[in-house]
């Protein structure tokens, strides 16, 4: 059985994208590995952090990799998570994710620069509300997304202040 000490770390940057209706952006995925392999789940979209990043440069660089969106700066880091996760290759890691709280015009929104592989995972995405997150079945990730984004509402990331 594999421990996380003797797992690689892949520390990643996620992001809580709302527009000016207070709606974070997610993105559906299928599992490709494992007992849950074909089952759908949705996601906020970010990424692993690349050599010498800090957390912050990952999340405007994933930003900007995978929404379009460009800015200077991310603010306050909102929430984190450490957890064991399988990897879309199979591999096993050890997670160590830190969100933060951005806003954006949906309408400024662009997959454009994604590669194929991120294409070819993509099944949809939507900007969701909190009380459809509140009340749905489907599988959403962090399981806590609510929390953040109470604490994102709560940051002066309001629908007042946009970027």
């Amino acid at each position: 059985m594999l421990t996380e000490g003797a797992l690689r770390k892949r520390p990643s940057a996620r992001l809580l994208l709302l527009d000016g209706e207070d709606r974070v952006l997610l993105f559906q995925s299928t599992l490709a590995v494992g007992p849950d392999a074909g089952r759908r789940y949705w996601y906020v979209p970010g990424g692993a952090l690349e050599a010498g990043e800090s957390y912050e440069q990952a999340a405007i660089r994933e930003l900007r990799e995978e929404i379009g969106v460009r800015i200077d700066t991310v603010g306050v880091e909102i929430g984190r998570r450490e957890f064991i996760l399988t990897l879309m290759d199979g591999e096993v890691v050890a997670a160590e994710e830190r969100f933060f709280a951005v806003r954006a015009d949906p309408s400024a929104v662009s997959f454009d620069d994604w590669v194929d592989s991120e294409r070819a995972h993509l099944v949809d995405h939507r900007w969701w509300p909190a009380a459809d997150l509140e009340g749905t079945t489907e599988v959403v990730f962090p399981e806590n997304i609510g929390d953040l984004l109470v604490v994102a509402l709560g940051t002066g990331n309001r629908r007042e202040k946009s970027l």
